[in-house]
């Protein structure tokens, strides 16, 4: 009697194996014979539009994706179209103090697409807009169903043995650095401008051809921790028996460990912010702008301080989810220590760490707690991130002036530029620099009084523009830097006057140098694949002005704004470049992503098309700090 009740029990799985799976419907083979149908004819008109084969392919696949992910690009911008229309009923479960900076950067930000889309600055690279336009639009188009794709591979991922995600995680950006490596050795040359200042200097001490830098750092102290820094890895480099003809391509390699390290915490910031699928889906813009980098062989500071706003968050992160208090003031002392490193590196790094502090001190204050728990918690924070950033920045201070090749006392150095240089220099042209001005406030002998020249010749340049022509003169300034894709690559020096100035010379290398190269055969079609996809990423981080979403309207989001917001405004006033922005590339990665995570959430009861729900809570509700 026992087995005849067991028997249903133990059939039933078997029953179910044995089941017929279903049969894929006749308009699902038609709509992939569409699609095919479409990529081939795509293939055979790309060769008259761009002569490039791998162009080529990249346009039929892009066509094929599209195709065949229509109906769910369909259902994204009804949803996006339904919450634009009813973007005064979604509920704000965000303070709105700490949400008002970032929503007031978005409305830049689209003022400022809108200036790069219909009067665009005629010192951007030399695109053509129309075909960059319509390339953003591709792009539009197709985010959606590679956001579902990836959402869609995130969810295996998920169920997956615990052994999959790391494997998957570290198989992708081994393939990342070695493409990475390989880009950056056909790309060995010495950048004619500031960052090849810092590498020549570097490896002269390195390598014993010089005895001390002084002339350009005298002037630019602020590049003495970046110098000293790849001195002290190209002396180790030497130590190891790398000649030194070769300093130059193991910098490269430096370069782009940290370009995939900052990928890595890219996706490992979204996986918290969302999901398994949103992080999957930063690998796409990344391998776009952090692998195939514009500034794959720059070792500088816009390059090297790419790692650092994407690590001040996720040590944030890490800390605001820390269960132990001690674990916390651990984090925030090493927030602290990063940031100085960060700042010394690239100063406009601290604005990451500033908006953290900000945000979570205004959140934290309207917390139903205690007055005395409150307190508590914040001078904690603060003594905790003062403590790592104070110590840290005397001891990299202390190791800089050490140094016996810096030719000049770093505390009694006179000849350093003021700020105010850098404010002046910000009100001419469009903002860049300017050797006229460098020679004006180098001639000046006196500290004080070369402090004073650059805050006299800014306001009379002011004053010359009148307040309504300096609010157009900001206009255009904000239109040249947030408006090249490929954040001006090669644009500074004189490499471009030359027809090929790099060494290394096999065909593979000149294939490449063909793509990344400002004189290659193609580099306007790779510039064109940049700039379509940068328009598609600022569309989307402007788009919570008009979409509400508890998703897009977290402390996480609000952190990653009001940092944006604190470098618009910086690089509105002062000197300006677009490579300025690209250290917070990774943020505008995550924001967009935000987006398109919040658009596959349907509102006002409706089921969206893109059924790639989360299993993250986080992502339901704001941030709790």
């Amino acid at each position: 009697m026992p087995e005849t009740q067991a028997r249903p029990v133990l059939e039933a799985p078997e029953q179910a194996v044995t089941r017929n799976p279903p049969k894929v419907k006749l308009s699902t083979w038609i709509w992939l014979g569409s699609a095919v149908l479409a990529a081939l004819v795509a293939g055979f008109i790309a060769p008259t539009l761009m002569p490039s084969r791998a162009f080529q392919i990249l346009a039929a696949f892009g066509v094929f994706i599209a195709v065949v992910g229509a109906r769910t690009t369909f259902g994204f911008y009804s949803e996006l179209a339904g919450r634009i229309r009813g973007w005064r009923e979604e509920p704000v479960r965000h303070h709105k103090l700490s949400a008002a900076p970032g929503l007031i950067f978005c409305g830049m930000l689209a003022f400022i697409l809108l200036g790069v889309l219909f009067w665009p600055s005629p010192h951007i690279a030399n695109y053509n807009y129309a075909l960059t336009g319509c390339g953003a639009l591709f792009v539009l188009f197709v985010l959606p169903p590679l956001y579902r794709a990836s959402a869609a591979f995130g969810r295996r991922l998920e169920t997956a043995p615990r052994w999959v995600r790391p494997a998957f995680l570290c198989v992708a950006m081994v393939l990342a650095l070695l493409v990475q490596l390989r880009l950056g050795y056909a790309l060995q040359v010495l950048p004619g401008w500031d960052a090849g200042a810092v590498a020549e200097s570097a490896f002269g001490v390195a390598d014993g051809s010089k005895s001390t830098i002084y002339d350009y750092f005298n002037m630019y102290p602020n590049n003495l921790a970046i110098t000293v820094a790849l001195t002290r890895y190209s002396q180790v480099m030497v130590a190891l028996g790398v000649p030194s003809g070769g300093l130059l391509y193991a910098a490269i390699v430096l370069n782009c460990v940290v370009l995939c390290t900052a990928i890595l915490l890219t996706y490992l910031c979204a996986r918290q912010l969302v999901n398994e699928g949103a992080a999957v889906f930063t690998l796409l813009p990344s391998a776009l702008y952090l692998v195939l980098s514009p500034y794959i062989s720059v070792v500088y500071s816009d390059s090297v301080g790419i790692l650092f706003p994407v690590l001040l968050f996720y040590l944030h992160l890490k800390a605001v989810r820390a269960g132990r208090w001690q674990v916390k003031l651990v984090l925030w002392t090493l927030l602290g220590a990063v940031t100085a490193v960060g700042y010394n590196l690239k100063p406009t790094a601290a604005f990451a760490t500033a908006a953290i502090i900000g945000v979570y001190a205004l959140e934290y204050l309207f917390r139903n707690k205690s007055a005395l728990h409150k307190l508590r918690a914040l001078v904690g924070v603060l003594a905790a991130t003062a403590i790592g950033f104070t110590a840290t920045n005397t001891a990299m201070w202390v190791d800089i002036k050490a140094q016996s090749y810096v030719g000049f006392n770093v505390d009694q150095n006179t000849k350093a530029f003021p700020w105010t240089h850098f404010l002046m220099m910000g009100a001419t042209g469009i903002g860049a620099f300017t050797q006229s001005d460098v020679n004006g406030t180098a001639a000046i002998q006196d500290p004080t009084e070369r402090y004073q020249h650059g805050l006299e010749v800014y306001a009379q340049r002011v004053s010359d523009m009148g307040y309504p022509g300096y609010l157009q003169f900001i206009d255009r300034k904000a239109v040249w830097t947030f408006g090249d894709g490929s954040f001006h690559t090669w644009g500074e020096g004189l490499l471009l006057n030359q027809k090929d100035p790099f060494p290394i010379k096999d065909p593979l290398s000149n294939k490449i140098k063909d793509y990344l190269w400002g004189n290659g055969a193609h580099f306007d079609l790779m510039t064109g694949v940049w700039q379509s996809g940068w328009l598609a990423l600022l569309f989307l981080v402007a788009l919570p002005l008009r979409v509400r979403s508890p998703r897009l309207l977290t402390s996480s989001a609000a952190i990653m704004r009001w940092s944006l917001l604190a470098l618009t405004l910086f690089l509105l006033f002062f000197e300006t470049r677009p490579r300025y922005l690209y250290l917070y590339v990774p943020f505008f990665i995550l924001l967009a992503t935000l987006t398109l995570s919040a658009l596959t959430t349907p509102s006002h009861g409706r089921r969206s098309i893109l059924s790639a729900a989360s299993t993250n809570p986080d992502e339901k509700a704001p941030l709790k700090l």
